[in-house]
């Protein structure tokens, strides 16, 4: 079932960024981490490599504020399902703290993509 599930799970995601999610879902943050900053150093203009890197930093350190990444670069532009959850991730912990606009960014990340998990997750989180 697990196998079925990842699959399913994962055709929201580029195919760069599965071996992040993969990560993800076993709760490896340093690896997920390690996995969307090789993405990122790769091609800096991967925003939803920029996004993943962002979600896994702030689930590593539990969305204690300071967070060490920005996520100025995809907030203007982007419109995927990953980096609408990761604009709800920055609005969950920091300087920028708004729970509701957290919600919101994470349910339209849900309603253009019912398969990311991972925000389901993080609006659980929420």
């Amino acid at each position: 079932m697990y196998y079925s599930m990842l699959i399913i799970l994962l055709s929201f995601l580029p195919e760069s960024l599965q071996p992040w999610y993969s990560s993800c879902s076993q709760g490896n943050w340093e690896a997920a981490m390690e996995e969307a900053g090789a993405v990122y150093a790769a091609d800096s203009t991967d925003v939803e490599a920029l996004a993943a890197m962002y979600i896994a930093s702030a689930l590593r350190t539990g969305f204690e504020t300071g967070t060490d990444l920005s996520a100025e670069p995809f907030l203007p532009d982007s419109q995927t399902s990953l980096t609408l959850a990761a604009r709800g991730v920055l609005l969950m912990s920091g300087p920028d703290y708004d729970p509701e606009n957290a919600e919101e960014q994470l349910n339209e990340s849900i309603r253009q993509d019912s398969d990311n998990v991972l925000a389901l997750y993080l609006l659980g989180t929420l």
